[in-house]
């Protein structure tokens, strides 16, 4: 049985309320439209990948009833989402800005406490898991602060020990690497894959990082709030491939062009040049060393294909 049934899922903003109404209207937070989301989940590692994350969180916000939508349906485990459900199914794990929010004022060992006997866990494996959990995470330091002033990546961490302590067997994260540093993206993906390999907990994440993909065995792209693309990981890493765009800034102009595994996209100056890589050939850190061999260097940028580089790839499938 699929764990999210979506059906036809559209939230389409009403019009601004203007004139001596704005006195007694308190709008909802902003949220973007969404159209026509059709789409089920199973307990694999899913990523909904999109550019907006005003969409995503609006997607996600509806899955979890805290949002309605204008058109079309939803279930999760076979119940509608509200806003309330998240205390009736305990083996849902949520890390999201909005749960952050909610728990603005609370400290985390408090939020813990409260797993703790929402689980009825005894005293001993209490103890044993916080202790094991605050070594994985390393969150010594986030002990007796409100939650309003962790930083966001001390949040997530806080919030999945919770969704841990409550045996949650399906995760739902919103965005969860949007404010981290690359070392804390690369632990979160390590773990999210590990645990969904060992325990088989199901994972549902959305992200405007095209590299947190890179575990997923299911790809749901979005686009101007519709699904583009829904199909397996493998299908939108073959599609995608593992490249990079590297810009490399020169002291001298380059007298050869032929790199290995890398094309010239764009050459904004004499002194510049864009290539894209293809890292399923040889590593980044490989290329840079025979390239500085070649070429004088002066500064290195690699990042990402950009999302509509992406959109771009997936089309040609058609």
């Amino acid at each position: 049985m699929a764990i999210i049934r979506a059906k036809g899922l559209t939230r389409i903003n009403p019009p601004p309320v203007t004139g001596w109404r704005k006195m007694f209207h308190h709008s909802e937070e902003t949220v973007a439209p969404v159209y026509d989301l059709t789409f089920s989940v199973d307990s694999d590692y899913t990523v909904v990948y999109g550019s907006d994350k005003d969409e995503l969180t609006t997607m996600f916000r509806l899955l979890r009833g805290t949002l309605s939508p204008s058109v079309g349906t939803v279930t999760v485990f076979g119940q509608a989402p509200d806003s309330k459900q998240k205390h009736r199914i305990p083996f849902i794990g949520e890390v999201s800005e909005r749960l952050a929010k909610e728990l603005a004022d609370d400290k985390p060992e408090d939020c813990f406490a409260r797993c703790k006997a929402e689980g009825a866990l005894p005293a001993t494996e209490y103890l044993s898991r916080i202790s094991s959990l605050s070594l994985l995470f390393g969150i010594e330091t986030c002990l007796g602060q409100s939650f309003y002033r962790l930083t966001r990546n001390e949040q997530v961490r806080c919030m999945l020990i919770m969704a841990l302590l409550r045996d949650s067997k399906f995760l739902m994260l919103d965005s969860p690497t949007e404010h981290s540093d690359p070392s804390e993206r690369t632990e979160l993906r390590e773990f999210l894959k590990i645990h969904h390999a060992q325990q088989g907990t199901g994972i549902f994440l959305t992200s405007t990082r095209l590299e947190d993909t890179e575990n997923a065995e299911r790809v749901i792209v979005m686009d101007g709030g519709r699904i583009v693309f829904n199909d397996s990981g493998a299908l939108f890493r073959k599609a995608v491939g593992n490249k990079k765009i590297v810009t490399l800034t020169l002291s001298e102009p380059p007298q050869l062009y032929g790199m290995p595994h890398a094309r010239l996209i764009a050459q904004p100056s004499p002194l510049q040049m864009v290539l894209e890589v293809d890292l399923s050939r040889q590593s980044l850190r490989a290329f840079l060393e025979k390239l500085s061999k070649r070429l004088s260097i002066t500064d290195i940028q690699a990042e990402e294909l950009s999302f509509r580089q992406v959109v771009k790839k997936l089309n040609e499938l058609r």
